[in-house]
């Protein structure tokens, strides 16, 4: 009888199966990425970050489902391509803050969502904000990280 991968895989299968349907999401959609890239006559970077993400994210959900050797370093790829893909919006948004903002607020409007309150929108751009959002998703790659070097070893048994 097979055995089950343990609970730290299971919960690596999940967010790597969450972000890649995230990102399956936003095909072919206007998003404030994609708005913040047009708007700096860079719109031609958002759909080669989306394929490499989905590619590397179907790669890793491939391997977390088919352990081998190979398991950490695609998870790995797919973790620091998402951070670095983080830290130039993270720039772009301090960068070009007044696209950004209007960025934010023609996606909610495309989205049929409800127009933001100037104070919302203030705080949402606020390069602080930024920062601490920026920071507290560096943690959670962080711990991304964490999780797939800790089951190292265990991606490894499965030498073929």
């Amino acid at each position: 009888m097979p055995t089950l991968p343990p609970n730290s895989v299971i919960i690596l299968i999940v967010v790597f199966t969450w972000g890649f349907l995230k990102n399956l999401g936003t095909l072919g959609r206007e998003n404030v990425d994609r708005m913040l890239l047009k708007q700096i006559s860079l719109g031609w970077l958002q759909p080669i970050f989306l394929w490499c993400s989905l590619v590397l994210g179907v790669l890793s959900i491939w391997y977390l489902l088919r352990p081998a050797p190979m398991t950490t370093t695609v998870c790995l790829t797919s973790i620091g391509l998402s951070a670095a893909i983080m830290f130039i919006f993270w720039v772009l948004s301090f960068s070009f803050n007044e696209v950004y903002r209007q960025a934010g607020v023609i996606s909610r409007e495309s989205r049929g969502l409800p127009p933001m309150s100037d104070k919302a929108l203030e705080f949402g751009s606020n390069r602080i904000v930024i920062t601490v959002i920026y920071a507290f998703m560096l943690f959670l790659h962080w711990l991304l990280v964490s999780v797939v070097l800790s089951n190292q070893a265990y991606f490894e048994s499965f030498a073929r």
